[in-house]
Order: C-alpha cells, then structure tokens, then sequence
C-alpha cells in the first residue's frame, strides 16, 4: 500500500470517490456526530448556512482531486470565512483572535485528506485480502505525535484482528499516524512479523473522542447499504416501469443541464463513440485468439512428449492425483531437454483456503480455495475422458496456471523482495496476463482434446486481476502492437525479472513496440491499467482503458492516433 500522506492528482481514485459519497451536513459543535457518522457527512463545526457549508465541500472536494496544498486549500478558506463572518457574529470574534484562521483552515484540511487518504488505503486492501493479510500501525514520530502512539509503532496484526476496529488510525484530531497494509508474502519473506496487541481491543483511552471506529469498516458497510438500496429501488422499477420512466426523465433533464453549462457533448453520444471504439478492439482480439488456436493446434500435431494421457492416473480422485499427474510432465519435458513449469521445486498442494482463489510462494506448492479444489478434481476427470470441462472448471482451471506460471519464475528467493503496494499490482498484472494468452498451452500440456473457452484469454471474471488485465490487453489492441513479440518479452521479464520490477517491465515492453513512446509515458499507462474501475477491484465489468480523456489524453495526441 501506499505510504505518502500527500496527494498527487489522480494517484487517489479512491479518496476522491469516497469524498464524494458524503452528504453536506450542518451541524453547531464538532461532537454532534459520532464516530463512524463522519464516514458518510461532511461537517464544519458552527456553519449552518447550506452555502457557506456547500463552498467548504467544494474547496475541500479541489484539494483532494488535485493535491493541492494547505496553503492552497487556506487561500479559499479566508475567501469562504469572509462570506461566514457577515452572517454570524460569533464566528466573527473567533475569526479576530490571532492565528486562529490559520488553526482552523489547518484542522479541516488535515482532518479530510487524512481521513479521505485512510479510506483510500483501506479500500484498495479490502478489494486484495488474499494478498494483504497484515496491517502495520506506523506513527510519524514527530515532535507533536501523542506518545501513546508512538509506542504503537510498528504493531503489525492481521487485518481481521478485532484491534483495529477501534484503533484503526487516524486517531485523533492533528494524528499523522497511518495504516500500513502489509502482503503475505512480506510476512512469509520474514521481511515483517506479526506481534501482539499493545493495549485490549476495546481500550480508547488513548483514542480522541470519536475517532474509535475503523473508517474501512464504515466505509465498507456504506457501500454495502448503497448497494442494497440500488437492488430495491431496481425491484421497484420492475414492479412499477413507471417510475423507471420518471428516473429517466430526470436523470436526462440533468445531463442536459450539465451538457448547456459546460457546453460539452452529451452523455449518449460520448457513450456511442466509447462502444464502437470497443468494437473494433473486440474484433482485432477475436482474429488473433483465433490465429493462436490454430498456432497451438500445429503445436500439439508436433508435441515430441509422450502422450499425457499415458501417464494420466486411472480416475482422478483427489488434488494430489493432480501433482502426480504434473510432476510426470515436467520430468519428461526435463529430460528432453525442455523447460519445467515449475522451476523451484515439486508440484504438490497445500491446504485449503476460502479466503481467496488461490497462491502460492513458488516453491512448487499451490493452496486453493475448496470451490477451485474439487472442481480442478471434475475438470481433470472430464479431460482424461476426453470431454470438455465446463465452464466453471475451466474458470478453476484457469486459476490454477495463474498460480502455476507464478511457479515458472527462476529467481526464486529474490522476486518478492521489496514487493508490495503498487508493485504487487503490477506484478499480479503482468503474471495474469502471461498465463491468460498461454491457456492453450495449458490445456496441450495435459492432453486436452482441445483448449476450451478461449473468451478466458479476454476475460476471466473470477479473478480480481480481470480488469487490469483487460486494460493492459486494449493499450496493445490500441497501438496496434505485435502481441507474439510482446507476449514474448512479457514472458521473459516476468520468469527472468524481479516482481518489484514489474511496471518498469511492462512499461520498456510498450515503449519498445510504439514508436515514439517514452519510458515515463509508458509507465503512465501502465498506471492507469491498475487503477481501479469505479473504485471496485473486483468489477466483472470489462472496460478498455480509454484513450478518449483524463491522464492518458496528452499521450495520444503526442503520439498522433495509431488505430
């Protein structure tokens, strides 16, 4: 996770969607609402005025979205505090005290970024928690930090440990403390180890009044409840259209407020444009999915390996009989001189986990979640009795190769090093996209009649990774690049570079295919694959990276249009 406090504009998706499912509301003192409330209100003590209180929203909304700095976000503070001093008297004696504008710009300003940046980072964990299964309290140590905290400093816990329900920081008003989300592979490197809560689960008295609660959990809970609420106000509309048609008009006489104000193009013909710019990129996949088909059925007509099937157990009963299978595989390809799947020891599975689809450390040993067990089980059977798994265990299936081709790394002891965060993104990123574009070698090496769902080599919606990859997919669709060769030099970085390396990997490999593209241009890109759609980390959507606006623009236009 990141550890920056600042922001940089575009680098906290999360914070500004979070921000921005708040309500205005007026409240007289700064303990009217408790706790968990602020995740979902945005207050200033003592501005009542619905205006006042809008304009505050606005200029702290600014300071979010684009990184602004305190004294930015102050210069339009005494520009608003001017307009509140001639409506409330009060207000006014505080605004003539020295220093006191500067305190009170401070403590909104920090107040917000803080609490927005806690939420950022609790969101992007909370969308990997088979990737980051640890939380590190980290105080800033500063001169003004409360000393009750620095003695938390450094507590790593997992992140289901009930201390951090009222712990969770920042953990007080002026607290620069933070959350450090920690991976499971930091934790199996040794690189961080878990310790023992420093004070009861339930002890806040060294919590500020009202900040004992977990902003990921309110949040999450906020979301879940909007959720809830979209599903019922669906029910309704199927159950009274005539509302729907209302909510349309509605929404439409908004949008063309908005089109008249900004003076842009509408909603529905931007809309248009974006699907039929899918299209295209739809169908250029679809002709190379099917030149790799025919590429690998030539390859299996040419496979020098004995027949899989001859070394295949006589039912597959059990998840060992799998390893079994395999380990014959890559022994036989190790005798004749080919390249082993797994590189750093015997193929065996470990124990089963339902808090995520799969992992591994690359040690040969992959642990599933019991779903994917027992259907790698039937999709296995399915295969030796020369029928096609369905569709679901060709999901499963496709899952286990994601752990498999982590396996074919050979700098085992040295790729995970440093990885985490971002890193851990992009290395997950670049691991699905090679194993989805080799399925069909997968389903070649075990003898299967023929590679089944090649739409997985698109889009796999059980994965989490699915939608970083389908944006890393569309840049290659977009510039038109060569996706054997780029396929190619994917392979060879992820199997031969370190994973904390990834995104500068990734970024060469584009830089190297389009003419004109600089190596910070391309690392943008790569960026922006695996910045989240909506804010939701596991959308089944599909959505190419655009091209069309936001960060991504100025490369197009520098580059000229290469569709």
């Amino acid at each position: 996770m990141a550890k920056e406090l600042g922001f940089k504009q575009g680098a906290y998706k999360e914070a500004v969607d979070y921000f921005k499912q708040k309500i205005n509301l007026p409240t007289k003192r700064w303990n009217d609402l408790k706790g968990a409330m602020h995740t979902r209100a945005f207050t200033i003590a003592g501005a009542m005025r619905a205006d006042i209180l809008l304009d505050f929203r606005n200029a702290v909304d600014k300071a979010i979205e684009k990184g602004e700095s305190l004294q930015d976000f102050r210069n339009r503070f005494y520009q608003i505090a001017s307009k509140w001093r001639e409506s409330d008297p009060s207000f006014d004696e505080k605004m003539k005290k020295p220093k006191y504008g500067a305190w009170r710009s401070k403590v909104i300003y920090q107040t917000n970024m803080l609490t927005a940046a806690a939420a950022a980072q609790e969101r992007q964990a909370r969308e990997m928690p088979e990737v980051f299964t640890h939380a590190k309290y980290v105080c800033m140590m500063l001169p003004g930090s409360r000393e009750e905290h620095k003695a938390w400093n450094g507590t790593v816990l997992p992140v289901t440990d009930p201390w951090w329900e009222k712990h969770s920081p920042p953990n007080g008003f002026g607290c620069m403390c933070y959350k450090d989300f920690i991976s499971k592979y930091e934790i199996k490197a040794g690189l961080e180890k878990e310790t023992k809560a420093p004070t009861p689960a339930n002890d806040t008295s060294n919590i500020g009044e009202n900040w004992d609660y977990s902003i990921g959990d309110a949040d999450a809970e906020n979301q879940r409840l909007k959720e809830q609420l979209e599903e019922k106000e669906e029910k309704l509309f199927k159950e009274y259209p005539e509302t729907r048609k209302t909510a349309k008009e509605e929404k439409a006489r908004e949008e063309r407020q908005s089109v008249k104000e900004e003076g842009g193009q509408s909603t529905g013909a931007k809309q248009e444009a974006e699907n039929r710019r899918i299209e295209i990129i739809e169908q250029s996949n679809e002709r190379h999915l099917n030149r790799t088909w025919e590429k690998e059925d030539e390859i299996q007509a040419k496979w020098t390996l004995s027949h899989p099937h001859s070394q295949m157990p006589k039912k597959f009963e059990k998840i060992d009989d799998i390893a079994v299978f395999w380990n014959k595989i890559d022994d036989a390809k190790e005798a004749l001189g080919q390249e082993k799947i797994f590189q750093n020891g015997k193929f065996k599975f470990g124990r089963i986990n339902d808090n995520y689809n799969g992992e591994t450390f690359m040690d040969g040993e992959i642990n599933l979640n019991k779903k994917i067990h027992d259907l790698c089980i039937s999709g296995f059977e399915k295969i030796r009795l020369r029928t096609n798994p369905s569709e679901e265990e060709c999901k499963a299936l496709a899952t286990l190769w994601h752990e498999m081709t982590h396996n074919r790394h050979k700098l085992y002891g040295k790729a995970y090093k440093g990885v985490s965060g971002k890193a851990e993104c992009h290395m997950e990123m670049a691991n699905e996209f090679v194993a989805r574009k080799t399925l069909p070698e997968f389903f070649r090496l075990i003898g299967a009649k023929n590679a089944p769902y090649k739409m997985f080599m698109k889009s796999r919606t059980n994965t989490g990774y699915n939608q970083w990859v389908v944006r890393l997919d569309s840049v290659v669709n977009f510039f038109e690049i060569d996706r054997d060769s780029f396929l190619e030099q994917a392979k060879t970085d992820l199997f031969e570079g370190n994973y904390s390396s990834q995104r500068n990997l990734i970024a060469t490999n584009i830089a190297k295919h389009v003419k004109g593209m600089s190596i910070p241009d391309a690392q943008k890109i790569v960026q922006e694959c695996v910045e989240f759609s909506k804010g939701k980390f596991r959308s089944k959507d599909s959505t190419p990276l655009s091209f069309e606006d936001g960060v991504l623009l100025p490369i197009r236009n520098k580059l000229g249009e290469k569709r």
